[in-house]
C-alpha cells in the first residue's frame, strides 16, 4: 500500500509518494480555502466552498531511502485528531534487518507537529481501521480476509508489543484469495455507523483468469455486503444484522489497487 487518504475533522489528510517514488513519502491536507472575491462569478452556488492542498512539514520517520517501507494500515484515534500508520519492509518476520513500527501524528498539535514513535509492532488490519464506540475497537480487514478488533492504542505512549486483538472466526469473503483483484485483500471496508459496515470485494468474473479479466470488458464483478458485528456474551466477535449483499459487473485495468468504499 503506497499510500492512504484519511478525514480527519473537515480536513482529508493524504500520505502519498512524492513524484511518484516510493521511496519518499510527503504527507498533505486539504482543507476549506478563504473564498476568492476576484473569481466570484465562478462559483456554483452561494454555498460553494474553496478547498486547497497544503504539504504538512514533518516528514514521516518510516520514510527510508535506504530500504523501502510499506504502510500496512492506518487508523484515527477516536479523539478525532490523532492518526496512527503501521509500516514495514518486505523482509522476513525472523529477518533481524526486518523494519517495522507502528507512529502517531497529532493533527491538532502546535507546529511543527511531529510523529510519535509507538513501538515495533504492527496494526492487525489491513488498509484503514475503523472506531466502533459500541465495541471501544478499532475494526478492520485482517490479512487473511476474517474481520478483526483491536484494543485502540494510546496516542502518545510506546508499547513494547502489538495490541490485543479478537478475529472472528467468519468471513463473508465469497472468492478464492487467487481470484481477487487488488491489494491488500482484494476487498475494502467502510463503517456506515451503529457497529453496521459494507463490505466491497472484487474478484475475477467465473469462467476467466485474473489476467483475462483484468483485459475484458465487465471482466470483474463486485460483492457488495452491507453486516453488523458484536461481541457475545464470551468476548467473541461475531457477524451480526447480515443484510443480502449484491453482485455488480465492472471494468478493471489493474491489479494493485482495490475498488474502494467510503461512507458519507
Amino acid at each position: 500500500m503506497p499510500g492512504f487518504m484519511v478525514p480527519v475533522g473537515r480536513r482529508l489528510y493524504a500520505l502519498n509518494p512524492r513524484r511518484g517514488d516510493w521511496l519518499e513519502h510527503s504527507l498533505q491536507v486539504m482543507s476549506p480555502a478563504p473564498r476568492d472575491t476576484a473569481h466570484e462569478s465562478f462559483r456554483l452556488s452561494e454555498r460553494a466552498e474553496r478547498w486547497s492542498w497544503e504539504s504538512v512539514p514533518s516528514p514521516p520517520p518510516f520514510d527510508d531511502r535506504g530500504d523501502r517501507m510499506f504502510i500496512t494500515a492506518y487508523a484515527v484515534h477516536p479523539d478525532g485528531r490523532t492518526i496512527f500508520v503501521s509500516a514495514h519492509n518486505r523482509r522476513g518476520d525472523d529477518n533481524p534487518r526486518r523494519k517495522k513500527g507502528t507512529y502517531s501524528f497529532d493533527t491538532a498539535a502546535r507546529r511543527p507537529a511531529a510523529w510519535t514513535p509507538l513501538g515495533k509492532w504492527l496494526l492487525p488490519f489491513q488498509g484503514q481501521g475503523h472506531y466502533v464506540d459500541e465495541l471501544d475497537a478499532w475494526v478492520g480487514l485482517h490479512e487473511d480476509g476474517h474481520f478483526c478488533s483491536c484494543d485502540v492504542a494510546s496516542r502518545t505512549v510506546a508499547r513494547a508489543s502489538k495490541l490485543e486483538t479478537k478475529i472472528a472466526k467468519e468471513t463473508l469473503l465469497r472468492e478464492d484469495r487467487e481470484r481477487r483483484v487488488g491489494e491488500p485483500a482484494g476487498a475494502t471496508l467502510a463503517y456506515v455507523g451503529n457497529s453496521e459496515f459494507c463490505l466491497v470485494e472484487c474478484a475475477a468474473r467465473r469462467g476467466l483468469d485474473k489476467a483475462s479479466a483484468l483485459c475484458a470488458e465487465d471482466g470483474c464483478v463486485l460483492h457488495v455486503t452491507v453486516f453488523g458485528l458484536r461481541y457475545d456474551k464470551a468476548g467473541v466477535l461475531r457477524i451480526s444484522a447480515r443484510r443480502r449483499g449484491r453482485t455488480y459487473l465492472v471494468t478493471r485495468y489493474n491489479v494493485v489497487f482495490s475498488a474502494t468504499v467510503f461512507w458519507m
